[in-house]
């Protein structure tokens, strides 16, 4: 295992103020310090007219967006409905045909059988 100087060494020009003995950019004597290092930002206070300001135009993003939304969802809704009762139009054309053929299967079926049995039937 190498040793941290291993890994980081020591600057060329160790006198140079601001930087750590491993040759890091030290940190700010003005960073608060939390538990063992540094914090690595430093803190700010946001005032809270701004903090509220910033929180009303997300409120007015979202209010827009959810309106947008919304009208996009009616659309969709009205496009499906379109769609539907064209589908069901089309579906109730569709079924005279083949009902108007089965009909005349079975008349022909009939006549075909009347004029089979009716010689037997006349005898």
């Amino acid at each position: 295992m190498t040793s941290p100087s291993d890994d980081h060494p020591i600057p060329a020009t160790p006198h140079l103020q601001g930087l750590t003995p491993v040759g890091y950019q030290a940190v700010h004597p003005g960073f608060p310090t939390v538990g063992f290092g540094a914090a690595p930002w430093p803190t700010q206070v946001i005032p809270a007219a701004d903090l509220s300001a910033d929180m009303r135009l997300v409120r007015d993003a979202l209010t827009a967006m959810s309106t947008k939304l919304d009208t996009f969802h009616e659309a969709s809704n009205r496009v499906q409905q379109d769609h539907e009762a064209r589908l069901r139009a089309l579906e109730s054309r569709s079924w005279p045909l083949p009902a108007a053929t089965v009909a005349i299967a079975l008349t022909a079926l009939l006549v075909t059988a009347a004029a089979a049995l009716l010689p037997l039937v006349l005898r």
